[in-house]
């Protein structure tokens, strides 16, 4: 799957989790089985969390930081920026 691929797809995740409580309420408890369910491949080892803004709170991801020796540029890359697949180090 390419990263237009990985986008649409995730942006119809989070549109059905919209408009779905009972697939919202699955996709926070346990977001990994459910990007797997859906088609996107979660890389053993990474942990999905699933966070949501409310009226008080806005949410804000960082990338992780670019010293980081514990993760590998693929593991990286595909994390950054949603899913792509891109050199997210060219923002």
């Amino acid at each position: 799957m390419n990263p237009e691929e990985k986008t649409k797809k995730m942006q119809q995740i989070i549109a059905r989790a919209v408009d779905d409580a009972a697939f919202k309420q699955r996709l926070m408890a346990d977001p990994a089985a459910v990007l797997n369910e859906e088609g996107l491949e979660v890389p053993a080892g990474l942990e999905v969390r699933v966070v949501e803004n409310s009226q008080g709170e806005l949410q804000v991801v960082l990338p992780a930081p670019l010293d980081s020796g514990d993760l590998s540029e693929k593991l990286l890359d595909s994390v950054a920026a949603g899913w792509g697949e891109g050199d997210y180090r060219k923002i």
